[in-house]
């Protein structure tokens, strides 16, 4: 009877492995996916962050230093000379407004 015990212990004992091929084979194939994903989604992310500041920087006006107080005049003047709000029709964003309230 002890010579039967001892050979089921050896069983269970002789399966216990730890991984496997197959388990390791699995832990490769995540692995290799996630730092796919992750090189992918960073590269793409940097692209696009290079296009929106070169996009932003090239929109962006001249600045000059304001050393005087004709520097500011002229500022002054040029703002209020500036057209870009005479194409603007507040109708439309009356209209856009009422439509979400």
């Amino acid at each position: 009877m002890q010579k039967a015990k001892e050979r089921l212990d050896m069983k269970k004992i002789s399966y216990q492995h730890g991984f496997s091929v197959i388990e390791l084979g699995i832990v490769i194939v995540v692995v290799t996916l996630v730092g796919f994903v992750g090189y992918t989604a960073l590269k793409n992310f940097n692209v696009n962050k290079n296009t929106v500041a070169t996009q932003s920087n090239s929109a962006a006006p001249t600045q000059s230093t304001i050393k005087s107080k004709t520097d500011v005049q002229q500022t002054i003047q040029s703002l209020n000379n500036d057209q870009s709000d005479q194409q603007l029709d507040p109708t439309q964003l009356d209209a856009d407004l009422s439509t979400l309230l």
